[in-house]
């Protein structure tokens, strides 16, 4: 699910509410919005989420993992089944040997 997704599925409260209700609303792990007015101000994510975010934005800044990532697409296009990985390793063990 993408972020864009999850932040319209969130659970939807007042500030009022979220308020009143603060401590259980934290509680659940769960992202939120909160509403002023019925438009939405602010949103509560999980501390974990966010981390995972910031570090995804980060790794979307390495042009070289960027690069990597758009070549590993280009080699699945060209061979959708990919590689036998039991066989790439016995490939690499037997080089390393010699």
């Amino acid at each position: 699910m993408t972020t864009a997704t999850t932040l319209l599925k969130a659970s939807r409260f007042g500030i009022k509410d979220f308020k009143t209700h603060i401590s259980a609303r934290i509680k659940s792990h769960k992202p939120m919005v909160l509403l002023d007015r019925g438009e939405p101000k602010k949103v509560i994510l999980d501390y974990n989420d966010l981390v995972e975010m910031i570090e995804l934005m980060e790794e979307l800044q390495d042009r070289e993992l960027m690069n990597l990532v758009r070549l590993g697409r280009e080699s699945l296009k060209r061979n959708p089944s990919g590689i036998d990985a039991e066989k790439s390793l016995a490939k690499l063990r037997s080089h390393k040997k010699n």
